[in-house]
This record gives structure tokens, C-alpha cells and sequence, in this order.
């Protein structure tokens, strides 16, 4: 099955370019052609990109993943096949260029972010809109580790369980190929809807058609290709859109020179809470949940709770410190806070402040031992 369709032309990003001069070049029919031999779909673009799916995109640096990311944001933010109004979320940086100069910003409807918890900002404040949510997320590799043991990586796992439940579209890339995103069988907890990958060269993209005969004279640097769960084998050929466009002289642009946003997470929001409070809620009330919590978590009840970790982290290190023979003075200049105030933290936590209160792996009985003092 080959589907073509028209992307759409310069006359509907005019609505948000708005007096920018812009060249008229239309939006060619390659802005999105499917090619599958494993199922029909005359709508392909509109089911693939919906709210509760979850795709994943990799390949090696510089063969075209975040171009394939950015025109699949851009015929979404343009509605292309009736797939509807939505708000855009990404890590991606654009920037908007016209005779005033050139600036950092996003189109309309497109939000940028770099940290977590302001993606669950933009669900509540787009919640009564009428509009579907996506998340874009590119570099995925820099802040998502495969082992999953760290905190971010963990709640980045429990948003794509979720996805349903919150009615979001994710759409991620990254250099590294994800073992428990993909979908050619099932058991994985984490698969993706759309598992897509790029071809390093023309000659692993000849040896794929020969390999699985297909009938399709398509560019390499063009074609993505790409697994639905449950094993069906898909192809999309998506050149340029009016935010991929290199040769215009004015518009909107993405940053093709830097990295996308590392994403982080604030301490103070609590994750761990947040997502053992959604497990008990239905898809009907999610959305009502979100904004109850992110409520709840005001900018002075995040700084208390930052607040609090701090001083558990450093009474944990005043303790160890103590024990093992540092003096006061010592220590107060080692963490930068007042001996009182850590004396004072150190007993409310229920630890005593003298020398050997907790076991450590060696005995110190003063800060340098014997090494002699170098002359100043």
C-alpha cells in the first residue's frame, strides 16, 4: 500500500508566520507518502499520530532523525489528514527569522520546555481547551538511561505506562536503540506503538529493499522506517515541511546546530507520590487529578520540600563527617553551613554529634594523620 498526501502549502503556515515575507514554496506531495505491504490505511498519519500512542525514533548522529521529528510536529501542528488541534510540548529549540532579526522562539500552539514537571503545567493549563496534547522529545539519550535506575528515567517510564490514562501523544528520539521500546514481540512492558529507525547509508537502504522487496525509488535521506506493534513493517518518505525548509530566507527554523534541552526534574515535585496517586484514578479523571496535584505543589511548598531534602542530604553528610573524627570547625567549612545549625539538624533527625556515632569503614583519629603540613 502507497499513500500519498499533500502537506499542505505555505498559505497555512501563513496563520502563524503572520506579516512575515516568506517565500511561497509549496509543501510537496513527499511531506508524507506511506508504503507498506503488511496493511491499509488510508489515513495512516491521522491513526499514527493520536493521543496514547507512543513512538520512539533512533539512529546514529547526523542521518536525519530530529528532521524526521520536526515534520512529523509540523503536519501535526497543521492538522494534516483531520488528526485535529493539538498543543505541542517539546525539548526542541526553534528560533524565527525576518528582516528584524533573528529570534528565540516557538510558533503558536508549540510550547518549549527542560523540565518535567512543566510538561504537567502545559496538560493543566490546556486541560479545558479543547485541544489534544503531544510531547516531543529529542536527544533522548542524554538524560534517558536504558537501566532505568535513576529517578528521571523511572518517571519518564511511568509516563509512557500512562499515556492512555493521560490522553498524550509521545513522540521521542534518540542515538541509543532502546531494547524495552521495541515491538516486534510482546512482553515488553515499554513498547512502543511506533518503533522508527534511519539508514546509516545507501547501501543498508538498497539492501533493505532487496531484502524484504519493496517496490520504492525512494531517497535514503527521505525514508524513515518503522515497526507497529505487533510486527507490521511500514516506510515513510517525508522530505521537507515549511519548518525543515533550509533553502527560505525567513520563517520558522529549528536548531539544527545545538542539542535539544536536556530534560530534568525539580526534587521539590514529588514524582513518587504523583504517580502512586494516578494508579487509582480512570482515564475520566485524570486530567482532574493532574490539576489538583500540580496545584497543591505551590513554587514556596516545592522550595519547602527542596528545602528539606537539602538539609536530609546534609545532615546524612554531617553525621558520616562527625563520625569520623573532623572537627566542628571542619566540618561547617566542608559544607558551608553554620556548626550550630548542623548540630541542631543532626539531633532533630535523631543522630548523636560526637565522633563515632555511626559505623564507618575506617577509624580516623584526625583530619590529615600523620602527613606533614606544606610549608604556605
Amino acid at each position: 500500500m502507497t499513500q500519498v498526501q499533500n502537506g499542505g502549502g505555505s498559505e497555512a503556515s501563513q496563520e502563524y508566520i503572520k506579516k512575515e515575507a516568506v517565500q511561497k514554496r509549496s509543501v510537496p506531495d513527499q511531506a508524507f507518502e506511506v508504503y507498506s505491504k503488511d496493511f491499509e490505511d488510508d489515513h495512516f498519519f491521522r491513526t499514527m499520530m493520536a493521543p496514547g500512542k507512543f513512538h520512539y525514533l533512533y539512529g546514529n548522529l547526523g542521518i536525519g532523525k530530529t528532521h524526521f521529528l520536526m515534520n512529523m510536529m509540523y503536519l501535526l501542528h497543521e492538522g494534516f489528514d483531520g488528526c485535529g488541534e493539538w498543543e505541542i510540548v517539546t525539548n526542541v529549540f526553534m528560533y524565527r527569522k525576518d528582516e528584524k532579526g533573528t529570534k528565540v522562539c516557538c510558533p503558536e500552539r508549540v510550547h518549549h520546555i527542560d523540565s518535567l514537571e512543566e510538561f504537567f503545567d502545559k496538560m493543566v493549563e490546556f486541560s479545558d481547551s479543547g485541544r489534544k496534547l503531544a510531547l516531543f522529545l529529542d536527544d533522548f539519550n542524554r538524560f534517558f538511561y536504558d537501566e532505568g535506575k535513576d529517578d528521571l528515567s523511572r518517571y519518564l517510564k511511568l509516563l509512557i505506562l500512562n499515556r492512555r490514562k493521560l490522553g498524550v501523544m509521545l513522540f521521542f528520539s534518540g542515538t541509543e536503540d532502546v531494547g524495552e521500546f521495541e515491538n516486534d514481540w510482546t512482553g515488553r512492558r515499554h513498547a512502543a506503538d511506533y518503533f522508527w529507525s534511519r539508514y546509516k547509508s545507501k547501501k543498508e537502504w538498497d539492501q533493505t529493499k532487496k531484502d524484504l522487496g519493496l517496490d520504492i525509488d525512494w531517497n535514503r535521506r527521505d525514508t524513515t522506517g518503522g515497526t507497529v506493534i505487533g510486527g507490521n513493517l511500514v516506510h515513510i518518505r517525508s522530505s521537507y515541511t515549511e519548518w525543515t525548509d533550509t533553502e527560505k530566507d525567513s520563517g520558522w527554523f529549528y536548531d539544527k546546530i545545538s542539542d535539544a534541552s536536556v530534560l530534568r526534574y525539580r526534587k521539590g515535585f514529588d514524582f513518587a507520590s504523583f504517580w502512586r496517586g494516578l494508579e487509582n484514578v480512570s482515564s475520566l479523571t485524570a486530567k482532574a487529578y493532574v490539576r489538583d496535584y500540580t496545584s497543591s505543589m505551590s513554587e514556596e511548598k516545592v522550595r519547602e520540600v527542596e528545602q528539606c531534602q537539602q538539609e536530609k542530604d546534609t545532615v546524612g553528610m554531617a553525621v558520616k563527617l562527625k563520625s569520623m573524627g573532623l572537627t566542628d570547625e571542619a566540618i561547617e567549612f566542608v559544607l558551608g553551613t553554620p556548626k550550630t545549625t548542623l548540630r541542631r539538624w543532626v539531633e532533630k533527625a535523631g543522630y548523636q554529634w560526637k565522633v563515632g556515632a555511626m559505623e564507618v569503614p575506617y577509624r580516623f583519629k584526625s583530619l590529615r594523620g600523620n602527613e606533614a603540613v606544606p610549608s604556605p
